[in-house]
Order: C-alpha cells, then sequence, then structure tokens
C-alpha cells in the first residue's frame, strides 16, 4: 500500500515538473515574442555626386599689337608725280640685256609738249644713280628723229628703251649697267619751250637693273 502511494506520489511530482518546465518554456518564449526585432544594421548611404552645371568659359582671341595712331602703310614703290603727269615703267627690276617699256599718262588737264629726244630716241631720259646723283644714260644719234609730240589732257604713250652703252650706239652685245636707275621726261605746257622758260621733269619710281 506504502509502495503504491509512493509510486503515485512520485509520478505526481514529476508531472508537476513538467508543467513548470513548459510554463517557463512559454514565459520565455512569449517574452521573445513581446520584444521587438533587432533593427537591422544599414551602412550609410553617400549623397549621390551631381555635377555642376556646364559653364562656358570665355576665352579672349589672340592679342595683336595695336597699330599705331596715325600710322599708314607705305607702298613699296610710289609714284612721285601723283595728279600730275605720270612716267611708270613696266617692272620693278630688269636684267641687263631687256628692253624697258615706259607709259607716260597726262594727268594735269591740259595739252603738254614732249621735247627733245633722249635715250633709244624716245621722249624718255633713263638717268642711273652714281654716288648719289641721277647721271643720263644713252642718247639720241637719229638726226631725223621728232624734236616734239603733242600729249592731250588724260593722254597715254608708250615708249621703249633699248639696251645701249652710255654713247647710244646699239649693237648685239649691248647692255645695261647693273644699278639703281629712274626714267625722267621733259614737258612743256607750251609749243615753244622758250617763251616759258625751259621745260618741267617728271621722273619715274626707282627700279634695278641686275
Amino acid at each position: 500500500m506504502i509502495n503504491k502511494r509512493s509510486a503515485i506520489i512520485s509520478v505526481m511530482f514529476v508531472l508537476c515538473l513538467s508543467m513548470l518546465a513548459a510554463c517557463g518554456n512559454t514565459s520565455q518564449d512569449d517574452q521573445r515574442a513581446s520584444q521587438p526585432p533587432p533593427a537591422p544594421t544599414t551602412q550609410p548611404t553617400q549623397p549621390p555626386h551631381v555635377q555642376p552645371p556646364h559653364r562656358k568659359v570665355p576665352v579672349d582671341p589672340t592679342p595683336r599689337p595695336d597699330p599705331q595712331p596715325g600710322a599708314t602703310p607705305t607702298p613699296g614703290n610710289p609714284n612721285p608725280n601723283p595728279g600730275g603727269l605720270q612716267v611708270a615703267v613696266n617692272q620693278a627690276s630688269y636684267s641687263r640685256t631687256d628692253a624697258i617699256s615706259i607709259t607716260i599718262s597726262n594727268g594735269l588737264g591740259q595739252t603738254i609738249y614732249l621735247t627733245t629726244p633722249r635715250t633709244s630716241c624716245t621722249l624718255a631720259q633713263l638717268q642711273m644713280l652714281v654716288n648719289g646723283n641721277w647721271t643720263p644714260v644713252g642718247r639720241c644719234v637719229n638726226i631725223s628723229a621728232t624734236p616734239t609730240r603733242q600729249l592731250v589732257a588724260s593722254g597715254t604713250m608708250n615708249q621703249t628703251i633699248q639696251p645701249q652703252n652710255a654713247f647710244g650706239v646699239l649693237h648685239s652685245v649691248s647692255s645695261w649697267q647693273p644699278g639703281t636707275y629712274r626714267v625722267s621726261v621733259t614737258y612743256t605746257t607750251t609749243y615753244d619751250p622758250d617763251t616759258v622758260g625751259g621745260g618741267q621733269q617728271a621722273t619715274s619710281p626707282t627700279f634695278t637693273i641686275t
């Protein structure tokens, strides 16, 4: 009888312990369920890189030197007789055997007279610069050459000077001497130059013979 009672008490004791253990587990589960879940750990986010708006930077043009006040371009070979009798040659440089073509233009507004045949029996005199002085070169040896010719206002006249020596002799070996030259033309405003005290002179731009 006692053993049976002891067995019943043991069983009841074991059941009580099981119930207590179950209650403890249930309370722990309730505590876990009641606690908020841990916040997830996140890496700090970097703000997105925003590129500044593109701005055009004005670029100064290449600096250039300003022209000097009042400076004007100088022509390479100006005509020495602006507005008057114009004497022009067809080239700025010649070889020693070249013929020299000359154009005479009357810009005086009146008729003029060209006198005394000169180099190569033309109405133009070739001059060479020697020691700072303009020296005549060539002459006319044809006694039948016309001494005076008329050139009306705004008219033109062409002349050609052939290579010759200082005495005016023309032959196959004649050639100019190298140097600086110009052409001069003597003219008057009347047919008789003595009535006006002689003629006036117009010259061409200088040129070279090499």
